[in-house]
């Protein structure tokens, strides 16, 4: 047998979390948003120029009559000092780079830390599957910018139509910024100095449920005996705020709260979560502390439906005959649901 595949279990294995950390809105340790939960407190905010970098005061700052912001308010996360220091990339490459890559690479070094796992040693064989929405993040925007800018001038200009001032000069982001989707699991692997798989993928809003699924069979198929699986999300808010005004997406009557019949539409924010997970034997074995045992995960794909906010009931039934395959559905007594608030969304369950 290889030494690729020393260590390699059974596909149905019991999976150990034994480390764990977020960068949520209003929650930046899983301690807080646990505390955050309990109290019923909601993080949800307004946002604006502070989160929008405009305001609707300046033409286009908001959109206009035909393409507008309808809601401003969302999950919006204060970043905390994040440190770049004893990294294996230097401090000064890391910080041009967009937050996308700074909250990820920030949660899976705290994750490893509550896992007991930051030293200098022991990561040859840890692998990172990242979860990530394949949209354009702020720094990838403000490199997209200029270029538009001018092809839009030189246009008006050839027209004999009035061409605008030039906007104040600004410094572009980082080249390296255009690459947002693959960067932050790159990146933060690199960084860490990671050595089992690291890949990024974008499934929506069941990416960190996929992470969570392939970090397991990497561990199963023994590629990587520990494995820190999760997602991030950071786009720019006003591109996310206009596209999902677009679709109607947003309430319109300020409610959004799933299973509740007055919700009607969703609420978008940001955040990074992340989990270290080993095979419960190994786990057992080093006298890791758990936090939870993952003994099964049902995936399955709704199909095309009505559109991208349609849910499929039939899909998500799937999934659940899946995870309850290894489960007896009488050991059940709490069902945590995701659910978008929308009343589509409630009767589809």
């Amino acid at each position: 047998m290889s030494s690729t595949l020393r260590g390699a279990g059974r596909r149905d294995e019991p999976v150990a979390i034994v480390g764990m950390a977020c960068l949520l809105p209003g929650a930046h340790t899983p301690d807080e948003f646990w505390e955050a939960l309990l109290a019923g407190e909601d993080h949800r905010t307004e946002g604006g120029r502070e989160v929008f970098g405009t305001d609707p005061a300046v033409p286009g700052g908001w959109g206009d009559a035909d393409h507008r912001v309808t809601a401003t308010r969302g999950g919006f996360v204060h970043e905390p000092p994040i440190d770049l220091t004893g990294l294996n990339v230097p401090a000064g490459e890391l910080a041009a780079l967009d937050r996308v890559v700074l909250w990820s690479l920030h949660t899976v070094r705290q994750a490893l830390a509550d896992a007991g796992l930051d030293g200098p040693d022991g990561l040859a064989r840890t692998g990172l599957v990242l979860g990530n929405y394949s949209f354009p993040t702020e720094a990838s925007v403000g490199l997209c910018t200029p270029p538009v800018r001018r092809a839009v001038t030189e246009g008006l200009a050839r027209a004999g139509l009035p061409v605008p001032p030039a906007a104040a000069g600004e410094p572009e982001p980082a080249a390296e910024n255009l690459w947002p989707f693959g960067q932050p699991a790159t990146v933060t692997a690199r960084a860490l100095g990671l050595g089992g798989p690291r890949l990024a993928l974008d499934a929506a809003c069941s990416s960190a449920l996929y992470a969570m699924a392939l970090a397991r069979d990497y561990l199963a198929t023994g590629a990587a005996d520990v494995m820190v699986a999760g997602a991030v999300c950071a786009p720019d808010p006003l591109l996310i705020h206009l596209s999902f005004s677009d679709l109607h997406a947003y309430p319109d009557n300020g409610v959004s709260q799933p299973f509740d019949g007055r919700s009607s539409g969703i609420v978008t924010g940001q955040g990074a979560g992340v989990l270290v997970l080993k095979r419960l034997s190994d786990a057992l074995r080093d006298g890791d502390r758990v936090h939870a045992v993952l003994e099964s995960v049902g995936l399955t794909n709704d199909g095309a439906g009505r559109h991208l906010l349609s849910p499929n009931v039939r899909g998500q039934l799937g999934a659940y005959r899946q995870a309850y395959a290894h489960v007896d559905p009488a050991s059940v007594d709490y069902i945590e649901c995701h659910a978008t608030g929308t009343p589509l969304g409630a009767t589809a369950w």
